[in-house]
């Protein structure tokens, strides 16, 4: 029931916030004050919007969310399924997302200040993110000014990894909804995430899975985007700010999964028709919200609809397999290295007692035949267990050659995979900038 996942939610999202030391003050009358010049800017212009929102819960909501959240959670879950007032998004994304806080907007002041080892980088990519959008589209303009300061302050806030209520609603979606570890070194976390993702799509879509499977698609190759911008790379904001809505309500991962598993049980019959590797990846990754008809308010619902199937419980589940998988992936990469060591330490000792063998062979001479008649018997055991030797001695050599063989082909074809996903987001990176223009 989402209900009960989103005051599940709530509850960890409090007790993370109890724990972490900078979370210091949450100023909910800043936001009331805020909320009252909005709701008299919005009924002086005399809007139809206007008409359609309600003041009543929506002021209780972002002058006390945990309070509202808990006494009425079906009533939020239905608000949240219809989609937040535009007008208020900022001020509820605040609210919940329990980001009004004095220190966050101190330090955010401090760390304007400051130079960041990230600049270039961040400078590189300030013009690549939203070209479509008008606000974005100027360069060094209003829009490229906040979203350079805000990269900036949180790149200096946390090093691994950058206006100030966006600053403060920024850090608490890295630390407090799970973010964070999808973009530190590695990448650890959206290594775990694909993994979830692959096992919910091998249970909930199991015909998909092994289709994709047989054509060599791999969740990295369409998934990382989404987990990685939350679906924001290559679907329009309109649905970006809906998903929004719901992850500051119900956490990232969970909804993520919900909306990307959504998105693939919907075009289903669709992506079991196509046959082609590059069929498949194109419309993965540009064509699947298309049978939506760019309406958000039906793939909301329909993600919103798996919260009793894709659950926290379900995702620690599948993280608590993906420790084990790697534990196991470690054990064995130990395991190899020892029997290729052993292999060429055995070959050198068994060598070493062949010359020992025909030395004493030498020194003892002919007459041991007459002496022991059972000798031929124990000069064919010895040939035998000589003949073995070497037998085990190829097989070892067979073994190491066809791992060194699979390492190289596992590595051509990632280097292959990551080519193709390369060209497909280089190719809608050229398509952004010719809308652009």
């Amino acid at each position: 029931d989402s209900t009960q996942f989103l005051l599940a939610r709530l509850e960890r999202q409090n007790d993370m916030l109890d724990n972490d030391p900078k979370s210091v003050c949450i100023e909910s009358n800043v936001l009331k004050a805020n909320m009252d010049v909005v709701q008299s800017l919005i009924n002086d212009i005399k809007t139809p919007e206007a008409d359609k929102i309600d003041w009543d819960f929506w002021t209780a909501l972002i002058q006390d969310y945990t309070a509202v959240a808990t006494k009425l959670p079906h009533l939020l879950a239905a608000k949240l399924q219809q989609g937040l007032p535009s007008k208020l998004r900022g001020l509820v994304w605040q609210s919940m997302s329990q980001a009004s806080s004095t220190y966050l907007e101190t330090m955010y002041s401090q760390l304007l200040s400051e130079s960041s080892p990230y600049d270039k980088i961040i400078e590189r990519d300030l013009a690549r993110t939203f070209p479509g959008v008008e606000l974005f589209k100027e360069e060094n303009g209003h829009g490229q000014t906040m979203l350079w300061n805000v990269l900036r302050a949180y790149s200096l806030y946390d090093p691994l990894m950058s206006e100030t209520q966006a600053f403060c609603v920024f850090v608490r979606l890295m630390e407090t909804y799970d973010m964070r570890t999808m973009f530190t070194l590695n990448m650890e976390g959206l290594q775990q995430r694909l993994y979830q993702f692959s096992g919910l799509l091998s249970q909930i879509l199991p015909k998909l899975h092994s289709h994709f499977h047989l054509h060599g698609i791999q969740s990295a190759m369409y998934a990382s985007q989404w987990f990685l911008s939350l679906f924001a790379y290559t679907y329009p904001l309109p649905l970006v700010f809906r998903i929004y809505d719901v992850v500051f309500a119900e956490g990232a991962p969970e909804t993520i999964m919900r909306v990307a598993i959504a998105l693939l049980k919907k075009n289903e019959e669709k992506l079991l028709s196509l046959g082609e590797f590059e069929d498949l990846l194109d419309f993965l990754t540009s064509r699947l919200y298309e049978t939506y008809n760019n309406e958000p308010t039906g793939l909301i619902k329909d993600a919103m609809e798996l919260s009793s199937v894709i659950t926290k419980g379900k995702l620690d589940e599948f993280s608590d397999s993906y420790v084990h998988d790697m534990e196991d992936q470690k054990k064995r990469a130990e395991e190899l290295v020892a029997v290729r060591f052993n292999g060429r330490f055995d070959r050198s000792k068994k060598d070493k007692k062949k010359d020992d063998s025909k030395k004493r062979e030498k020194r003892s001479g002919d007459n041991r035949w007459s002496l022991n008649p059972s000798l031929p018997n124990s000069r064919h055991s010895i040939a035998t267990m000589q003949n073995l030797t070497r037998s085990n001695s190829m097989l070892h050599q067979q073994i190491e050659d066809l791992v060194t063989a699979y390492s190289h082909l596992q590595k051509e074809h990632a280097e292959i995979t990551e080519q193709l996903v390369g060209i497909k987001m280089e190719k809608i990176d050229l398509v952004n900038e010719v809308d652009a223009l």
